[in-house]
Formats: C-alpha cells, structure tokens, sequence
C-alpha cells in the first residue's frame, strides 16, 4: 500500500516541473516578440519637409523606416554569403583567422546616368565574387533629407562585405545635381571611384519621356496598338516638354538638362581627377558588354575574371543575359535585360529629331574633348541614325530571373531552349521580375 502513494508523488512532480518549464518559455517567446515589433522611440511621426531637390518627404519619414530592416534583411548567414561565381562560401567570421563580413562605405559610386544602362552595369559588375552591390538606389547625396541622416545611416545601406572587396552603389542621379561632387569628396575622399555611362542623349531624351508616359498611363505603352492620332498626340507631348513657344529647343527641360553632359562633368572634374571616373557608353554596353566589364575590372582592380561565361545571348531576347548564383540559395540562375519586355520608343518626327540632333551636336563635342574620345553610334548626319526604339541604345528593361539547375552556356554557345524543360524550368519568356528600377518616378529637379 505504501508504494502506491511513491508513485503518484512521483509523476505529480514531474508534470508540475514539466508544466513550469513550459510556462516559462511560452512567456519567453512571448516577451521577445513584444521586443521584436514595438516601435522604436525613434519612430514618432515628423512632419514632412520638403529638401533642395523638391522632394517632399512623407510624414510618416523615419530613417529607421526607410533602412526597411536592413539589419534583419541583410544578415549574412554562411548560405547567403555564397560567392556568386562557383557557390563557394564566404564565411561571415566567428572562426580564429577568418575574415568577417560587415557593413562598409562605398569605395565606387556609379553615378549615371539616368536611362543610360546603369542597372545593367551595376548587375553585370556584380558577377564578381569580389563585387558587392547595394541593390536599391540609395540617393543619399542628393537628397537632403538622406543626407542629413550621416554616414553611418549610409554605410547600413550597403551589403555587408569583406576587407578588399569592391562596394558599389548606384544613383544616376548624383551626375546631374550640384552639390553631390563636393559632398561626395568631403565624406567619401578624391581617391573614390566613379563610374559613368553616357547614352546618345537624343535617344535618352526619347526614353526619359517614354518612362513618364508607362507611369502616367499605367501600362506599357506599345507602339504598335497606337492609333495615328494617339501617336501624334503623344509625339506632342514630347515636343511641348522639350521646346520653347518659338520652336526652339529648351535647354531648361528637365530632359534635355540631364543631357548636357559636358557640363555636369566640369563640375565633377573640379573635385575628382579624370583618371578617376570610368567612362562609356549604353551602345558599348549592349553590344559588347564583356569589353566593357574587362576595362572596368581593370579600372577597379579587380582579379581576373571570365566575364565571357558570364554573358550569354538567348535567342528571341536582344539583350545579353547573365549567368549567376544566387545568393540566399546557392543555385544558378539567368537573369536577363530583355529588351522585348521593356518600353517601346514613339518615332520622333523629322524636324524634332533634327532640332534635337542640332543642339546636342556641340555639346557632345566639348564632352568628347574633355574624355579624350568620341561615341561614334551618337551621329546623327543624313538621318543615319533612327532614335526610334530598337537595339542597340534601347536599354528600358526590367530584369528577369529564373532558377536554372545547372549554369547556363557560355556566350560563345548560344542558350539552348530545350535545356529549359528539363527539371520543371522556366523558358525565358516566363521569366518573372526580380529587381526592377527604385525610385523611377523621382524627378531629377
């Protein structure tokens, strides 16, 4: 009779203990997701401000809200820290020796220009397992309101990275606005390197509109399904944005500012040596990407690299795509620029066309006298040159990415669609959006 009482003494302990220690981490986990989601003290509302650029900031602006939980997003674990070429990890430190990945200032900017292939060339250098990127534009030196949160709120904008690499942000619109080089010099010193794609500025003026009508419209505007009146309605536009009431072209439109290039680029030669700024151009870009990635390597120091296996040419899709791994998952994937997906270009009407050729014409030769060469695709003599859409100055597109289980075949191998099917994968005309353009429907003034 005695031993019955033992046992049943016995297994109430065990629940009460069982039970207390569940209590406890119940109440645990509770307490630190009330940590993870209450607001930071920081985060009252301001009001709206509006900086140099024009830009109204939105009440609700905090600097933590627009970091978007950098912290928590961009955490490297050993997966995510894949180099991007052959899978291989990066270890993100805790090991004796090892390096370790952290938050770092931009040592290149890739300053512009807009609508002149500077998403392509920022995810063609990324390619590098030595080339890490920011992603977003992060507008930090020409917007007031970036500007004022300091360095530190910049460098967390950055992916982290180790000790040597190359990290590079984008904003095409550091180029135009004026106070961005001395600001650039003052925080980031004279030795940063600055990289800069120009684009026929005929042809940019033509898809600087073309991108203000998809936003307005609310659709991709296709030449093709234009009536003969919306099309002429729509070259209207155009010529009321970049012409005076006398027929003359106006230098004071925004898309014809962003255009005279010469002049911007003095500003920038008075803090930053020529020898520091890389420059070239969208044809150049399209038509002979690994060339171009070859000189910027050798400009930024890079290590060799095989930018040929990289660059791969699908057929149906004008543009090169790109051969790489993703990080959060280590598998390859082909991201592709293409082209038959991007924004169409309306024909410019003769006289405009002329008018425009005719006032660029001087500007582009005192730019080519300060680079020391010439962008002979820029010609516009005896209607050679259609701006009208088409390769290769046509670089509107979004980026598209799949999975591919296997890497995809060099450029001297054209991409085989059949390799597609297999493993359940998706053909490039399914590819779905991945990275598109931030902040497009920012005004540059």
């Amino acid at each position: 009779m005695g031993k019955v009482p033992l046992k049943v003494w016995i297994i109430s302990s065990l629940l009460l203990i069982g039970g207390a220690l569940c209590a406890r981490l119940y109440f645990s986990s509770n307490d630190a997701a009330a940590l993870r989601f209450s607001p930071s003290p920081r985060a009252a509302r301001r009001p709206a401000v509006v900086a140099r650029t024009g830009q109204r900031r939105p009440a609700e602006y905090t600097p933590e809200r627009q970091k978007g939980g950098i912290q928590l997003q961009d955490r490297v674990s050993d997966q995510a820290a894949r180099v991007r070429a052959g899978g291989v990890v990066r270890g993100n430190g805790g090991g004796a020796g090892l390096p370790v990945l952290k938050q770092q200032l931009p040592n290149t900017i890739l300053i512009g220009v807009k609508k002149g292939g500077t998403r392509a060339l920022i995810e063609m250098l990324a390619l590098h397992p030595n080339v890490r990127s920011s992603g977003q534009e992060v507008h930090f030196f020409d917007r007031d309101y970036n500007y004022e949160n300091g360095l530190e709120w910049y460098k967390s904008r950055m992916k982290p990275s180790l000790p040597g690499d190359i990290v590079i942000e984008k904003s095409p619109a550091y180029f135009v606005v004026q106070e961005v080089p001395e600001r650039m010099r003052a925080d980031l010193g004279d030795k940063i390197k600055l990289l800069l794609v120009l684009r026929d500025p005929v042809s940019r003026v033509v898809s600087d509109f073309m991108q203000g009508q998809h936003h307005q419209m609310g659709k991709m505007v296709r030449v093709a399904d234009l009536t003969p009146s919306q099309l002429a309605a729509m070259q209207r536009r155009l010529e009321a944005k970049v012409l005076k009431a006398d027929g003359a072209v106006n230098p004071s439109a925004s898309f014809i500012k962003v255009g005279l290039y010469a002049q911007h680029l003095e500003r920038w030669l008075h803090h930053f040596a020529r020898q520091q700024i890389f420059i070239t151009s969208t044809n150049t870009l399209v038509t002979d990407p690994a060339a171009v990635l070859k000189q910027a390597s050798a400009f930024l120091g890079l290590s060799p690299f095989n930018w040929d296996k990289h660059i791969v040419r699908v057929p149906g899709v004008k543009l090169p795509c790109l051969s790489r791994v993703k990080e959060s998952t280590g598998r390859p994937e082909l991201v592709c620029l293409n082209a038959t997906k991007g924004r169409e270009h309306i024909p410019l009407p003769d006289a405009l066309r002329r008018k425009l050729a005719d006032f660029f014409r001087p500007q582009n030769a005192l730019l080519f006298s300060l680079i020391g060469k010439t962008f002979d695709s820029w010609r516009h003599d005896d209607d050679q040159q259609q701006v009208a859409g088409g390769m290769p100055e046509q670089l509107d597109v979004q980026l598209k990415a799949t999975d591919l289980s296997s890497p995809p075949q060099p450029q001297q191998q054209q991409w085989n669609p059949e390799q597609a099917k297999q493993g359940k994968r998706k053909t490039p005309a399914a590819l779905t959006p991945v990275d598109q353009e931030q902040n497009e429907q920012d005004p540059l003034w």
